[in-house]
């Protein structure tokens, strides 16, 4: 994502150059008009304006331009995961707040939340080396986006992740979560990854946050864990 950021930024760059050229023939052209209708005007009165012109196009635009674009990248840097590439904890937080708001403002807001934890991935540290840990966890999410693929995912800890669900997602929610849920049955048996996962949804008129939303999710996901462990046994 940051690499094609950098595209964009000196796709804009390239064209404030070439709209440059363009300008700087106009002003010339100008220029020339000015001085064979006015010989008397003080030459450097003229080019004063045309400095002007050029040090406001090729130099303060362009600082302006670069200026935005890093400042976009910070904004995208701050609020993604750098192992995963999803959204990380400060974004989670903004999601949070936005969500909230929403309740306040609109009681027939739909919503749902699903909560997921990687199953063994302390015993692949100890085991295979933080390396490989670390590949767990992005094959793992990876699955999670491929099958929540409309919906905002966020890393919240270190195996633990949160899908919000809204919109063509939340409409076929207990669809993908079937489909979610048999995939890591069928991992328990070929040793792949496994996610304990648990979805909650919005109430209207009981819940007045999205905290108490997060907390049965949360819940259901822990009785998840314990039944995919008591399937290996």
């Amino acid at each position: 994502m940051v690499c094609i950021m950098l595209v964009r930024g000196t796709d804009i760059n390239n064209q404030l150059h070439c709209t440059a050229i363009g300008a700087f023939g106009i002003i010339a052209a100008i220029i020339v008009v000015v001085q064979v209708l006015f010989p008397l005007q003080p030459l450097y009165t003229v080019g004063l304006l045309f400095g002007t012109c050029i040090l406001h196009t090729f130099v303060i635009q362009d600082m302006e331009i670069q200026r935005r674009f890093e400042l976009d990248v910070a904004t995208h840097l701050a609020y993604t995961d750098s192992l995963t590439g999803v959204n990380n904890t400060h974004a989670y937080a903004e999601k949070e707040k936005l969500v909230d708001s929403r309740i306040a403002r609109q009681a027939s807001y739909e919503f749902g939340v699903v909560v997921f934890d990687l199953n063994d991935l302390k015993k692949i540290n100890d085991t295979n080396g933080h390396e490989a840990g670390d590949e767990y966890i992005k094959k793992a999410c990876r699955y999670i986006c491929e099958i929540f693929k409309n919906s905002p995912v966020f890393r919240v800890g270190g195996d633990e992740f949160v899908a919000v669900l809204e919109g063509e997602d939340y409409r076929n929610r207990d669809e993908l979560l079937e489909v979610f849920e048999t995939q890591i049955e069928e991992n328990l048996h070929c040793k792949d990854f496994v996610i304990a996962s648990g979805l909650a949804v919005f109430r209207p008129g009981d819940d007045d946050c999205y905290r108490v939303v997060f907390e049965r999710a949360d819940q259901k996901m822990y009785d998840r864990k314990v039944s995919l462990k008591s399937m290996v046994h």
